[in-house]
């Protein structure tokens, strides 16, 4: 016969008893919610310094021989002719007019903040926040993200903004406050470079054509509404931008010189040889055609060198219209069609199989270049 295990039924009839009110209230050493903000802010500042590695390995943030050109738009606050003035600006504020270093900390605690928004969403089993810095370190090892955040370039804000937009179209900002944000900040994003128009658009629209055609509306996978405010947010960019530039005394236009880099594309594709063999006949007066033999291989040969054909007839500013011509008539002309589905097809393999990391940041500046002239 089993012994009755009295000290159970004993402990268990005076609990019973006990007053709960005389219990201490545990709520009472719960910390304040300024600690949990507090502590979550640390841990973004932590996610920004894994990014800001690259600059802080170089012992200065990275330039490019572009570089000049953005900083002194922004000191100048002019519209330079090839490239917008938006990150002209955001160097000017977030340098805070005492280092460049502020900016590019900037570039990357938005970016942490990003990254980091989407490892908990989507690595659920990631709960502790030093596990998602962890994976942003990690991230930042294997890849080149660290040395494009600390670049004193727009090409990051094509990353931020793309990441904006996905959060919203994926109904993972926290409030509506949040995802008016969002929206602000690809907005913003898509205004710095201007292929970041185009880009948002195409994506955006592809996406929404996308979920049409497949039923992700109807199933509820994609709501219209975070896909409209999208739209209208990149579609805005193309009003904001031009306004911006004429705002402060250049041209309602993305960028004036956008034609001059067209041609240089078309000119190293071949399109632009093709083109001229078809039209430079007795009745036309295009300033290529004298040069239609000699034309440079690359686009940047056609847009930089002083032996290219446009320099040597004036400059770009000198043939807006011309060029601006020539690329309508290619692009409405179904013969050259096949030309640039073909060029664009190994373009992008040649992007996606040949670009390293650092691409483009020289291993040096001397004097003689932008960033220091």
């Amino acid at each position: 016969m089993k012994r009755p295990r009295t000290d159970l039924r004993a402990a268990a009839a005076y609990l019973s008893c006990l007053n709960t009110t005389s219990l201490p209230n545990l709520h009472a050493f719960s910390p304040p919610a300024h600690w949990g903000r507090s502590h979550s802010l640390l841990w973004l500042l932590l996610g920004s310094l894994v990014l800001l590695y690259g600059g802080l390995y170089n012992g200065f943030p990275l330039v490019t021989y572009d570089t000049g050109t953005y900083l002194g738009s922004g000191l100048d606050l002019s519209v330079p002719d090839d490239r917008p003035l938006t990150y002209g600006l955001f160097t000017r504020l977030a340098s805070l007019n005492f280092s460049l270093w502020f900016v590019i900390f900037f570039q990357c605690l938005v970016l942490a903040g990003l990254l980091l928004r989407y490892l908990e969403v989507y690595v659920p089993r990631a709960r502790h926040p030093a596990t998602r810095v962890a994976l942003l370190a990690a991230f930042v090892w294997a890849t080149g993200l660290s040395w494009i955040s600390c670049e004193l370039m727009p090409d990051i804000f094509t990353a931020i903004g793309l990441l904006a937009i996905g959060l919203v179209l994926l109904g993972h900002a926290r409030t509506g406050l949040g995802r008016a944000g969002l929206l602000v900040l690809a907005l913003v994003s898509a205004m710095m470079h201007s292929s970041n128009v185009l880009t948002f658009s195409l994506v955006v629209a592809g996406v929404g054509a996308l979920a049409a055609l497949r039923g992700w509306f109807r199933r509820g996978w994609l709501r219209p509404a975070p896909w409209g405010l999208s739209m209208a947010a990149v579609l805005a960019a193309w009003l904001v931008l031009p306004g911006l530039h004429a705002a402060f005394g250049g041209e309602f236009a993305i960028s004036r010189a956008a034609p001059a880099f067209l041609m240089g594309r078309l000119s190293e594709t071949g399109i632009l040889e093709k083109f001229l063999d078809d039209n430079c006949g007795w009745n036309k007066g295009y300033s290529l055609c004298a040069y239609r033999d000699s034309l440079p291989n690359t686009a940047a040969a056609f847009v930089w060198s002083d032996k290219s054909p446009m320099n040597q007839t004036g400059g770009w500013n000198a043939h807006l219209d011309e060029y601006r011509g020539i690329i309508g008539q290619v692009l409405t002309s179904p013969r050259y069609y096949p030309y640039l589905a073909s060029e664009a097809a190994q373009a992008t393999l040649r992007q996606l199989t040949h670009a390293l990391h650092g691409n483009g940041a020289p291993p040096a500046c001397g004097i003689d270049t932008p960033p220091w002239s």
